[in-house]
Order: C-alpha cells, then sequence, then structure tokens
C-alpha cells in the first residue's frame, strides 16, 4: 500500500496494486477493509483479484498507454455523477457540481 500526499501534507489517497496476491483474504490481511471504511481516496490495480470485497459505488478508472508521453483515463463520468452528488469537479474549465442538466 502506497500513501499519496499534497505539498502541505495532507492525505490524498492510497494506491494498492494487487497484481502479487493469491486470494481475497491477503488484502484483508492488508487491512482493506479498513482503507474501505475511511473517507480517503483508495485507487486498484488488479481489482478484479478482490471484486467481492469493493463497494458497489466502486468507480472503474481505465489509464491506457498511448506512447511514451501519453496516457488516456476512460470511467464514466455520468456514473459519478449519478453517485457522487457532492462532487465537485472542473474539466477544461467546465465547473460540474450538484446540478448537471445535460443529465435531464
Amino acid at each position: 500500500v502506497n500513501e499519496y500526499h499534497d505539498s502541505h501534507g495532507q492525505l490524498l489517497g492510497y494506491h494498492f496494486d494487487f497484481y502479487r496476491i493469491e486470494d481475497e483474504a491477503e488484502a484483508l490481511d492488508l487491512g482493506l477493509e479498513e482503507y474501505l471504511s475511511s473517507e480517503s481516496w483508495l485507487f486498484m490495480e488488479w481489482p478484479e483479484k478482490v471484486s467481492s470485497l469493493l463497494p458497489t459505488q466502486a468507480v472503474p478508472i481505465y489509464l491506457h498507454f498511448i506512447d511514451e508521453n501519453t496516457r488516456s483515463i476512460d470511467f464514466s463520468l455520468k456514473w459519478v455523477l449519478i453517485h457522487l452528488p457532492s462532487l465537485n469537479i472542473s474539466i477544461n474549465g467546465i465547473e460540474f457540481g450538484k446540478k448537471f442538466p445535460f443529465l435531464d
């Protein structure tokens, strides 16, 4: 488990790489349940290895290698907005908040 902090030392989130685990019991031994019940962002590689432990509100994010300097990120913005209605995000300078007219 890796911890990530901002420049002020505030916790941003945790990163898990489940590639080498053999079963979900190993993830539980790492304390996954405690991390899942925290208010922190959790990023997981190989989440399919712990799929039955993941909450229903988990947002799948896919990172794709384009070339040496370029990556793409795929996720369902509509899913995020429906399941996390208090989320405030900015995409290309456009602010999104609780009301999303394009979902009406």
